[in-house]
Order: structure tokens, then C-alpha cells, then sequence
């Protein structure tokens, strides 16, 4: 900064804390165009200068400076504040179709939640663009099960709708046996759509593969229903028992 510059900031500091002259750089940083991360060192408090600097790199995202975000986010001292940022770059560069580049920064986050859904955003975004291999392969780098389950849903049901039934299955399967609901998920929209494809023995085989006793009696009562006919859900059921 300039002796100006510095002395407003100082002003303002002064008189209106920290929250200002994080205002204050922002404002300082778009009329000069540059951003010299010492600047920053002007705020006292480390989390309050974190924040500021997760501003500016969001800023400069918007700005599309992905790699002068990146210089930003990679200079915050607060580690959660830092992830938070690349968790920010990485979603920005998936949304531009930079995927490459959104897993090597999703790769620099070191909480796992945080990478997850990071992860979850990339392998979300090639499952849409038909590149299921590749959607696995990031699906795979997701610790939380959870979180892993919902992309593995989304790829499962891509590959249903593509017809891919057997490759399909083994990607619901791969789901963890404690997630029974989101593996239930999987396997009832493979069950349905072999129903619709007339393949009632294909579409009992996987059925039965379902753990979570709901979901089950779901996907059961549907074939029942396309071999007897009865369209009525009270009246499958009492038939069924």
C-alpha cells in the first residue's frame, strides 16, 4: 500500500475495527487491479485476515483469475479458511469444465468432508457428461461412505438410464452394506427399470439384493404389480400376503 493508503486504512481501522479495513483492502485492491498478500497484515486478528483474503479470492473467481485466486487461497493461515477457499476454486473450475485442475486443488484440502464435496461437485459433473469411468475413479478418493453413496446413486441411476444394467449393479453394489438406504435406492431404480424392460426375473434377482426392508417391499410390490396387473397398492399388498 501507499503512505495514502495506509494511513486510511489505519483510519479506519481506528475507528471502525477490523470488519472495515477488510472493507477497506478490497476496495484498495480493485482500484489498484493488483493484490500483494502482506497487505493483509494490516488486520491484527488472524481469523478476521483469513476471512478477508477468502473474500478477495472469491473475488478474483469471479473475476476469472483462477490463479491469482488460488496464490490468495493458498496464503491463509487459518487452515479451515484456506480449505474453505479451495473448496471454492475447485467448484468454480468444475463449473468451467476445468476438471483436471478441480481435482489437483480438491487434492490440496486436507479435511475430508470438505474434500468430499469437493469431490462429490467433480464426480457429479462427469457423471452428467457421460464420463462414468472417470466419475468413478473420483467417487473412489471419497473417504465419508456417505457422501461416497450419493455419487455412487447418481452414477448407478446414469447407468440404468443408459441401459448398462450389469455395470449398473455392480456399481450399486459397491455402495457401503451400512448405507442401507442410499444402496437400496440404487438397486429399486434397476429393479423398476428391468420391470419396464419386461425382464421380471432380472428385475427380482436384484430386488432381492435389497438390505433395506422398506425399499424391498417397494421394489416387490412393483413387480407384483406388473404380473398380476393390479394397479391399486392396498389390494397388491393383501395379495401379496
Amino acid at each position: 500500500l501507499d503512505s495514502s493508503n495506509k494511513k486510511v486504512v489505519n483510519f479506519y481501522f481506528r475507528i471502525f475495527g477490523t470488519r472495515t479495513i477488510g472493507v477497506k483492502l478490497r476496495i484498495i485492491f480493485f482500484e489498484n487491479h493488483s493484490f500483494v498478500s502482506p497487505q493483509a497484515n494490516l488486520i491484527p486478528n488472524e481469523l478476521d485476515r483469513s476471512y478477508v483474503l477468502w473474500d478477495i479470492s472469491d473475488d478474483l473467481i469471479q473475476a476469472n483469475n483462477i490463479d491469482k485466486a488460488i496464490d490468495v487461497a493458498t496464503s491463509i493461515h487459518d487452515e479451515n479458511t484456506r480449505e474453505l477457499a479451495l473448496h471454492d476454486i475447485s467448484k468454480a473450475l468444475t463449473q468451467a469444465n476445468n476438471i483436471d485442475k478441480a481435482i489437483d486443488i480438491a487434492k490440496l484440502i486436507h479435511d475430508e468432508a470438505t474434500k468430499g464435496l469437493a469431490l462429490l461437485g467433480i464426480s457429479r459433473a462427469l457423471t452428467q457428461k457421460g464420463n462414468i469411468g472417470k466419475a468413478i475413479d473420483i467417487a473412489k478418493l471419497i473417504h465419508d461412505e456417505v457422501m461416497k453413496g450419493f455419487v455412487l446413486l447418481d452414477i448407478s441411476r446414469a447407468l440404468t438410464q443408459k441401459g448398462n444394467i450389469g455395470k449398473a449393479i455392480a456399481v450399486a453394489t459397491s455402495i457401503h452394506d451400512d448405507d442401507k438406504i442410499t444402496r437400496g435406492l440404487a438397486l429399486r431404480t434397476i429393479s423398476d427399470a428391468l420391470i419396464l424392460a419386461d425382464n421380471i426375473v432380472k428385475a427380482i434377482d436384484v430386488a432381492i439384493l435389497i438390505t433395506n426392508e422398506e425399499i424391498k417391499r417397494g421394489a416387490f410390490l412393483n413387480i407384483f404389480k406388473a404380473l398380476t396387473g393390479v394397479d391399486n397398492i392396498e389390494e397388491a399388498t393383501m395379495l401379496l400376503h
